[in-house]
């Protein structure tokens, strides 16, 4: 039947409960290449289809009310059944904010020095032979200027993917905000994320842990790898490697 993965515990922690025992067998989320509806409606089990993980949880909820706890409600999820791939990497070294601030320039139109650019461009090498043929689909950045350089640097290093700026990577970062614009990626294999300290230690220990207490710090440039079974979640990530930019830079 393909892969399946159990969203009972992730939609209680989404919607901030604990489901009762009892109805956590009530429904398995399928992803959409996972699995033929047809083969599953037999009486016993009730097809529906989401469109998100949020509509996942809403038709969840609106069967178990309408009295379906004893079947087995499946839904039908579009999306990639390989799960996703999080590159999280903080901008390279940017003008001294005080520096900014003589000549006229905002805490979001600092640039990278040029020392910044050059040893961004050396652990986006890194970065590239870290991850070998693995692809990047998108990167994901701050719109503040030293966060979009960095991308851009990225960018040339990883095949050109697009670039694509967001206000969820802008400081301050609300953590289930940034896991919900995630989920419009959901489909993609490998994103990048570049953003800054301490939101990215930050969404990193969400991710692994479900809490908001950081377990590690970024230097400049530094990056780490998560997986994730499906659209991002906090408590749902495995990370896979954890390097700064004096390691990418070894690397590369």
């Amino acid at each position: 039947m393909g892969a399946l993965f159990e969203i009972d515990n992730a939609i209680a922690q989404a919607q901030g409960a604990t489901l009762p025992v009892e109805d956590q067998l009530a429904t398995v989320l399928v992803l959409q290449q996972a699995v033929n509806p047809e083969s599953v409606n037999d009486g016993h089990q009730r097809v529906v289809h989401a469109h998100d993980i949020q509509q996942a949880a809403d038709l969840r909820r609106g069967h178990l009310h309408a009295g379906f706890k004893r079947r087995r409600v499946v839904v039908i999820f579009p999306g990639d059944n390989r799960g996703m791939d999080i590159i999280v990497i903080r901008h390279g070294i940017a003008l001294d904010g005080d520096k900014a601030h003589d000549i006229g320039l905002s805490d979001g139109e600092r640039p990278l020095t040029p020392e910044g650019m050059r040893r961004t461009r050396a652990a986006a090498a890194g970065l590239r032979a870290t991850l070998d043929d693995l692809a990047v689909d998108d990167i994901v950045t701050s719109p503040l200027l030293r966060a979009v350089q960095t991308a851009e640097i990225l960018a040339g290093y990883l095949d050109d993917p697009s670039i694509e700026e967001t206000d969820a990577l802008a400081p301050p970062v609300d953590m289930t905000a940034l896991d919900e614009f995630l989920h419009t990626h959901f489909g993609d294999r490998r994103l990048v994320l570049v953003g800054h300290e301490p939101d990215l230690a930050t969404w990193v220990s969400w991710s692994l842990t479900r809490r908001r207490d950081r377990l590690m710090a970024f230097k400049k440039a530094g990056a780490a790898f998560l997986e994730f079974p499906g659209p991002p979640e906090g408590g749902t990530g495995t990370l896979r490697w954890l390097l700064t930019a004096r390691q990418l830079r070894a690397l590369g």
